[in-house]
């Protein structure tokens, strides 16, 4: 059940801007990587799930640097 769940709010949120970083929820590695790189993030944010796993380090590599709250 927690999946279906979790998959209707992502459509939800996918209804919302096309620009992520107007967007309230971010799951998705492309999108935090985008608002991130691109400090393009608006004050609509209210919660970043940033799997590492998915994510190549080397794009990230400067943002991580330049924000070490992001690696705790």
């Amino acid at each position: 059940m927690h999946d279906v769940l979790e998959e209707m709010g992502k459509d939800i949120v996918l209804q919302e801007p096309k620009n992520p970083g107007k967007r309230r929820r971010l799951w998705s590695p492309k999108d935090v990587v985008q608002v991130l790189k691109y400090n393009n993030g608006t004050g609509s944010i209210e919660g970043i799930n940033l799997n590492m796993s998915q994510i190549e380090i080397d794009n990230l590599r400067t943002k991580l640097i330049m924000y070490p709250f992001l690696m705790s």
